[in-house]
């Protein structure tokens, strides 16, 4: 969070070079709006409020943050590429945007074509968690625990071809174990679920993991 609020100004000068060249009105020129694929409460969330307050500062007009989760972050990203190309609407897109190309044959958008990459603000590390009451204290733990009860575990991940799906689907092919997976639209219903004993196992972003993990509510492994 340091680095992104020490490089603040340059990402807002790249953002206003990239949707303001060529144009020959002020921009902005009404609201600009910052849409997050995944639900209120994660790690998206808090840069996605910690950009736009400094844009609003910046412009010296309102940023708002909205948020679109589903489908695998195909909602939000849809409706990003279908908003007017005029720099109003920003997309705050994760790995899985470049995922998606290669695990959908047809997308309702051009990844390459239809967006304007802008700064990279970030980057999150996924970490292996576990309910404290599952009774495993490492990964050999759980690996043995999924292979004396196939598809007896699930784990959960912050939505389909999102990094911690795919990190979950690796580990189960590494490992050779069979464990139930179950998308959500974000970490925070991710965790509500974790926390209420309905899913054991999660592949989690750190950033948003943590605090439950120093809580003694998640395990990491």
């Amino acid at each position: 969070m340091n680095d992104l609020l020490k490089h603040a100004n340059r990402i807002i000068a790249v953002l206003i070079f990239a949707f303001s060249a060529g144009v020959a009105f002020a921009f902005p020129t009404k609201p600009v709006t910052i849409i997050v694929p995944q639900a209120p409460g994660g790690a998206n969330d808090v840069l996605a409020r910690l950009v736009a307050g400094k844009l609003s500062e910046y412009w010296g007009k309102p940023v708002l943050v909205d948020f679109k989760p589903g489908g695998g972050v195909l909602v939000a990203t849809q409706y990003v590429a279908r908003s007017a190309p005029d720099g109003h609407v920003i997309g705050l897109i994760t790995s899985s945007h470049a995922i998606n190309l290669t695990l959908n044959r047809k997308l309702p958008y051009d990844t390459l074509k239809d967006f304007i990459p802008v700064a990279r603000l970030g980057f999150n590390v996924l970490g292996l968690v576990v309910l404290p009451s599952l009774g495993v204290n490492d990964v050999k733990g759980l690996i043995d625990l999924a292979r004396r009860k196939p598809d007896f575990l699930s784990h959960g991940s912050n939505g389909i071809g999102s990094s911690a799906h795919l990190a979950g689907e690796l580990f189960k092919f590494m490992a050779g174990v069979k464990m139930v997976h179950v998308p959500y639209k974000g970490g925070a219903p991710l965790y509500a679920d974790m926390i209420g004993g309905r899913i054991p196992v999660a592949f989690a972003i750190l950033n948003s993991a943590m605090p439950l993990v120093r809580a003694g509510k998640l395990k990491l492994l």
